[in-house]
């Protein structure tokens, strides 16, 4: 197969949710698609892409790649070998999709505040796992240094012995004429021990990747002022059993934070003959988890009482009188993204909110029934879906259920779709009467564009003044009454 085609210098460069055909030379679908396989299997296995041919009505046959709303990178080896370097690019900016995935948990754990944040994915992530892996360094080293730990050491003494002598090899040496070269092994405190040896490798990789990206001037000056607390341990690449040890010695516990991001460096960053054959086939991010935690993590901060999917099972048992009693019942259940349980004190009904990161809210009275992304070109926003509004009802009558009581007091049940948004659009809505209990519906856009711990602050602050009754008689009912 012609790799040009598939990958144009050897790049693919995609956005999520799209689709390309190339068209196959009839008769040989098969080993087109083969082919491609093999060159793409390690974006294939991240679920950054999937393959697959179809033939139309006229007898063409055309290579489908689709992507979906996993984001990142993978390479099948460097370019200048005939691997493809693959990059599934997101539908908002880089900068905002560092800023979602480390509120999300799905980042390490670093904050870039006004550092240099690179316009490339791969560039961007590997920059801020480095900034991280960097501080935890810091973090280790103030808070209890490097440490020594018992190993077993093998030794080749000089007339001389030290705990147990290896006699094999030292029946070589008698053969060779050199019986006063004692080979043994014993037991010392030493601090060229694997632990350290994982670190200072990964600080190696790290300063090398460093080089290859843009702006690292500042963190390739961290990473080399914490390598010099390595002078004394050997720069030799750990094994694969001690990148994942089980334990560690109890004086050690202090180093699993940068560990864990050492093994993440040594495991997943490699370089090639050009920028583009960096590779970090770990970094793939699905959107959809990122938007969802995002949120939660970001409204836990302000309202601790969230609860993130909280399973509701829902029993159907049988109707007619001769068939109860018989053990035939049949369960499912209901997983709301969000729930945030009534407040008797301030009069807040119980409050659902479910994510939705591929269908987002009309930016303009006129609705658009073609497509359900973002637009970054006119930054429209088009689409709602009936099944949405369909599992909002149901989960607002779940928790009515639920909150028979409580929900009879306050009011009913608020339950909100959450969009993403490039602009700030105004909140869309509908009340459903349900004898003395009312289930408000509404249609909230989150500008995914701003600053996300802003946005949720203000999303809940709208939620809250809904749900505990205190809308404004300015603005109209939701049903075009007046309030």
């Amino acid at each position: 197969m012609n790799l040009d085609l598939l990958a144009p210098s050897g790049v693919l460069d995609m956005s999520e949710h799209e689709t390309r055909r190339i068209a196959m030379v009839s008769g040989r679908s098969e080993q087109v698609l083969a082919a491609a396989g093999r060159a793409l299997a390690p974006a294939i296995a991240k679920g950054l892409i999937t393959l697959s041919a179809t033939t139309d009505r006229d007898g063409a046959s055309y290579l489908i790649i689709s992507t979906t709303s996993v984001v990142g990178f993978a390479s099948s080896g460097p370019r200048t070998g005939g691997g493809v370097f693959v990059r599934v690019r997101p539908k908002v900016g880089t900068g905002q999709l560092m800023a979602l995935a480390s509120l999300a948990g799905m980042l390490p754990q670093w904050s870039s505040g006004d550092a240099y944040v690179a316009a490339t994915l791969e560039a961007a992530l590997l920059t801020w796992t480095l900034h991280a892996f960097a501080d935890s360094l810091s973090r280790l080293i103030a808070t209890g240094g490097l440490r020594n730990s018992h190993e077993r050491v093998r030794r080749e003494l000089d007339s001389r012995l030290r705990g147990r002598l290896l006699v094999g090899p030292w029946l070589r040496n008698v053969a060779r004429g050199s019986p006063h070269l004692l080979p043994v092994e014993f037991p010392s405190l030493e601090l060229d021990n694997q632990s350290n040896q994982t670190l200072r490798w990964a600080l190696h990789v790290g300063i090398l990747v460093a080089r290859e990206l843009p702006d690292t001037a500042d963190l390739i000056d961290q990473l080399r002022r914490e390598e010099r607390h390595f002078t004394g341990v050997s720069l030799i690449r750990p094994a694969e059993t001690a990148l994942f040890l089980k334990g560690l010695p109890p004086n050690h516990r202090h180093y699993t934070e940068a560990l864990q991001l050492a093994r993440l460096v040594i495991a997943n960053f490699h370089l090639g003959g050009k920028p583009g054959d960096l590779k970090g086939t770990a970094f793939a991010l699905d959107m959809n988890q990122v938007y969802e935690r995002a949120f939660f993590q970001g409204l836990r901060s302000i309202e601790p009482s969230a609860i993130r999917q909280a399973p509701w099972m829902v029993s159907l048992v049988p109707i007619s009188p001769e068939d109860q009693g018989k053990g035939v019942v049949r369960t499912t259940r209901m997983l709301p993204d969000v729930l945030v349980p009534p407040d008797p004190v301030t009069g807040r009904v119980p409050v659902i909110m479910d994510t939705k990161w591929k269908a987002v809210m009309p930016n303009a009275l006129s609705t658009d029934e073609e497509g359900d992304l973002l637009d970054p070109a006119s930054r429209a926003l088009v689409r709602v879906r009936p099944t949405d509004l369909y599992q909002a009802t149901a989960y607002a009558l779940e928790a009515l259920q639920r909150n028979l009581g409580t929900a009879k007091e306050s009011g009913g049940c608020l339950t909100a779709l959450i969009y993403p948004t490039l602009v700030d659009v105004p909140d869309l809505g509908r009340e459903i009467q349900i004898g003395e209990s009312r289930i408000l519906v509404r249609l909230v856009g989150w500008n995914v564009d701003r600053s996300p711990s802003d946005g949720i602050a203000a999303i809940w602050d709208r939620l809250c003044t809904t749900a505990e009754g205190r809308e404004s008689s300015e603005h109209p009912d939701p049903r075009g009454r007046t309030p």
